[in-house]
């Protein structure tokens, strides 16, 4: 019986496991860690220094590059971190966003040939 109920508790700490990494995943728990995460930012760093700093920085593609390396490397961990969570979210975003595209692209081309076959 103890065998059994081992078992039993391991198979539920693997479900429970799944439905939390899924959850994680879910596009609306990225929107909110992108809320989350742009509005830890705004409280430990200056939006509108930053941003005056890169157009002054824009003068060439390269020193804007370089302007934001620089600001990364030499800010705090923790400014750090958030901008990578940042970083990560969007392009989880943007390829959502295509996904989404491509196939609503594709299921137009299905109706579109679906409907000249009739």
């Amino acid at each position: 019986m103890d065998r059994e109920q081992k078992l039993r508790a391991s198979i539920m700490n693997r479900v429970y496991g799944v439905y939390v990494i899924r959850t994680l995943l879910a596009p609306h728990t990225r929107y909110a860690g992108l809320v989350i995460a742009a509005f830890v930012l705004t409280l430990s760093v200056s939006i509108k220094d930053v941003l005056l700093n890169a157009v002054s920085a824009a003068g060439s593609p390269s020193g804007f590059l370089y302007y934001v390396a620089d600001a990364l490397a030499t800010t705090e961990i923790l400014v750090q971190a958030f901008t990578l969570i940042m970083a990560v979210l969007l392009a989880l975003m943007i390829r959502d966003f295509c996904v989404f595209c491509i196939s609503q692209s594709v299921n137009a081309l299905k109706r579109q040939t679906h409907h000249s076959r009739v």
